[in-house]
């Protein structure tokens, strides 16, 4: 079984190895794109905007109407950093030098 499979199984997660139609976005309550195909990020984004429904195209906050913050929890304090997806690389990094 490949890492991808395990972790598909292990949260009860769907994988569609075939060519995005809108029907995918069928019975979701939320949508995050990381296909790097620009006319099918696109594609997602509008479909899920016209369903009404939340949707995230990484690395391309116009494609988005929501965010993902890189949360940083060294409990009782919570930080979130967000480069308002401009940099969600960078946030990343940010995130992990406050792991150490």
């Amino acid at each position: 079984m490949s890492d991808l499979d395990a972790l598909i199984q292990e949260h009860d997660g769907e994988y569609y190895p075939t060519d995005y139609t809108a029907a995918h976005l069928e019975g979701v309550v939320l949508v995050i794109s990381a296909i790097e195909d620009q006319a099918v990020d696109e594609q997602v984004s509008a479909d899920a905007k016209q369903q009404g429904l939340p949707v995230n195209v990484v690395d391309k906050p116009s494609l988005s109407n929501f965010i993902i913050p890189a949360v940083i929890d060294r409990s009782p304090i919570v930080m979130a950093v967000s480069s308002g997806g401009q940099s969600p690389v960078l946030a990343r990094l940010l995130r992990g030098n406050w792991s150490r």
